[in-house]
């Protein structure tokens, strides 16, 4: 079965039909008829009206769910490429990340081994000078201990020779005295 348009209805007026009347009616029923008339031309118009409204919106909501969904889809194509470009960036600048830390972590260990040959050659530098010395000199405080005390006694020897010279001096120079200037 076929489904048929619908029909707009047809004027009340063509459906209404008015019995005939006592006379007094009839004079009453002319006005009537024409405000019944009236009154199913402008049912018939709002309906037309209605329908024509009807028609409009579903035409302007049909054009306007279009438009966002052209909107949605650009966007969301737009996202996804923006999406994939941002992945690709942090991929490639975590690439290099990993490739800075890891050069930077070669570097380190080859300068750790270097100092540590330092250090290693300062130790055996060391430990061949405390190897030179005495049982009681091995160690750091007792050399500077022991320079301290050889300078003291050094010091001590020095105030002495010079005490010692300047007696000498005046012995000799008591004996003879120095020539004097012509």
């Amino acid at each position: 079965m076929r489904s048929a348009e619908p029909q707009p209805p047809k004027p009340l007026s063509s459906q209404i039909s008015v019995p005939k009347q006592p006379t007094g009616l009839r004079l009453i029923a002319p006005t009537l008829q024409t405000n019944i008339n009236t009154q199913a031309g402008r049912i018939t118009q709002e309906i037309s009206d209605r329908q024509s409204a009807v028609t409009a919106e579903q035409g302007r909501a049909t054009g306007a769910e279009a438009l966002l969904q052209e909107n949605i889809d650009s966007e969301a194509t737009s996202r996804a490429s923006a999406d994939t470009a941002e992945q690709t960036a942090r991929i490639a600048s975590d690439a290099t990340l990993q490739s800075n830390i890891d050069s930077e972590a070669a570097l380190r260990a080859s300068a750790d081994t270097t100092l540590e040959g330092k250090i290693d050659a300062q130790k055996a530098r060391i430990d061949a000078i405390l190897n030179l010395s005495t049982e009681e000199l091995n160690q750091f405080h007792e050399i500077v201990t022991a320079y301290t005390n050889a300078d003291s006694s050094l010091q001590n020897l020095i105030t002495n020779l010079t005490t010692e010279f300047t007696a000498l001096k005046a012995v000799v120079d008591n004996l003879a005295p120095p020539p004097s200037d012509p």
